[in-house]
């Protein structure tokens, strides 16, 4: 492993066929974000009683109450949203029969997608512009059955991760030798 346990490439070989196996974790921390809003819940919840029980305007407690449960919606939406996010993708290639796509959630979701060989053209390293900065990202280049030439599909691969270039050209290098091992 390397970059601080964040990729692993693993080379797998059996009955003479080779592959690939490359684990991405994510970079961000997510146990400081669950205990910031955990502690925004504790807090909206305790100034909700506090309102209750203060001895106010009904007017101005009404408005106190519509912020705490607005800042208490948010702020619990935010908590769900940032657990399911992907936080490790496994890409695992072997030439003669496709390649899978795996992804995990922090709640446990795990979601899978095969692609057969046949279809796949090549994996490549894109660039695409946002606003003032280049992000690239690596990408199946599929067919459609019988169309070997014509591009149909594109996948991009460890999108969620947010790999920089250097990390991805050492992942590229690798997918491209298993894929000339089937040529």
């Amino acid at each position: 492993m390397n970059h601080k346990q964040r990729i692993h490439i693993q080379h797998l070989t059996e009955d003479g066929v080779e592959g690939v196996l490359i684990t991405v974790r994510s970079r961000k921390r997510l146990l400081f974000k669950v205990l910031f809003h955990v502690n925004l819940l504790i807090s909206v919840c305790l100034c909700i009683v506090w309102t209750v029980r203060m001895e106010v305007e009904k007017a101005s407690r009404l408005l106190y109450m519509f912020v705490c449960v607005v800042l208490f919606i948010y702020s619990f939406v935010t908590l769900i949203l940032q657990l399911s996010h992907c936080h490790k993708e496994s890409l695992l290639l072997i030439p003669t029969i496709g390649c899978q796509v795996m992804k995990w959630s922090w709640i446990g979701y795990q979601s899978n997608q095969f692609y057969p060989h046949k279809l796949i053209n090549d994996i490549v390293i894109n660039e695409a512009f946002s606003k003032y900065r280049v992000i690239s990202y690596l990408l199946i280049l599929m067919s459609r059955p019988g169309e070997n030439e014509k591009i149909s599909k594109t996948v991009p691969l460890f999108i969620d991760q947010e790999l920089t270039l250097k990390e991805m050209i050492p992942l590229y290098k690798e997918l491209q030798t298993i894929m000339k091992v089937d040529q």
